[in-house]
């Protein structure tokens, strides 16, 4: 939040912040309106909504959002960048990407996708780290 009025580009897609930003509404990304657009559609967008709302009628002003960063840390998406730049694979099959995963040794991935399926769907799908 801090860096909120500075940030140039988007936390999700990494385009430039000049026809606005806003906070998310499920994390602290800072990100664009054609984010913002595309986040109304994400499974627990209104549930988010609600939860915040919660928060800020408790005094919490500094509420981190439902699906709070992290779980996909660098190395993760790192992992999953290179997987999906081979161009192979549609980054849904998760069976398929597990498996390449395995086969390079990206660990951390194989284990996201058996542990996790819901973290690594909300990054493909909407971005969210």
């Amino acid at each position: 939040m801090d860096d909120f009025f500075t940030k140039k580009n988007c936390d999700r897609c990494g385009c430039p912040l000049t026809k606005g930003r806003i906070m998310s509404m499920l994390n602290t990304d800072c990100i664009c309106l054609e984010c913002k657009a595309k986040e109304k559609f994400h499974s627990r967008y209104e549930e988010a909504k609600q939860a915040e709302l919660e928060e800020i009628r408790k005094g919490n002003y500094n509420y981190a959002g439902l699906l709070q960063q992290g779980k996909i840390t660098d190395k993760l998406y790192e992992q999953i960048l290179a997987i999906r730049d081979l161009g192979q694979y549609n980054m849904l099959n998760v069976a398929a990407i597990q498996k390449e995963a395995y086969q390079r040794k990206y660990f951390e991935l194989v284990n996201l996708i058996e542990e996790d399926l819901k973290v690594y769907m909300s990054f493909i799908l909407y971005g969210i780290r």
